[in-house]
Formats: structure tokens, C-alpha cells, sequence
């Protein structure tokens, strides 16, 4: 299974979207602007969310960690 950052690369380079679900419950769905490793950080749909703070991605009704 492909990693949250593999997953969110991957979105950026083919949709272009991706929706992400936070560890609070959170989800956010919109446009991949920035994956910064160095930093730890993503940018979706222009909210900045640590790596850390992600559950996971969400395809359809699936949840991928």
C-alpha cells in the first residue's frame, strides 16, 4: 500500500485533487498545492496540514492510512 505522501503525489500529478482526512475528523477536498517533506506540510485546497495531522485519504467511501 502506497504512502499518504505517495498517495498525495500521486493526486497532484494525475487529478490534480485530493481529499484528506484528518486525525480530528476533519476532511478537506480540493486542489494538491504544495507537498513540502522538508517541512513536513501539504497544501490542499489552501489549508496547511502537517503530515502528522493526516488519518488518511479518502477514495470514494474508502479511507486509506
Amino acid at each position: 500500500m502506497a504512502t499518504i505522501t505517495e498517495q498525495l503525489q500521486l493526486a497532484k500529478s494525475t487529478s490534480g485533487s485530493a481529499t484528506i482526512v484528518l486525525r480530528s475528523g476533519k476532511t478537506i477536498s480540493g486542489p494538491v498545492e504544495e507537498i513540502s517533506l522538508a517541512d513536513g506540510v501539504v497544501v490542499v485546497d489552501g489549508w496547511t496540514v502537517r503530515m502528522d495531522e493526516i488519518a488518511g485519504t479518502r477514495a470514494g467511501n474508502s479511507v486509506s492510512a
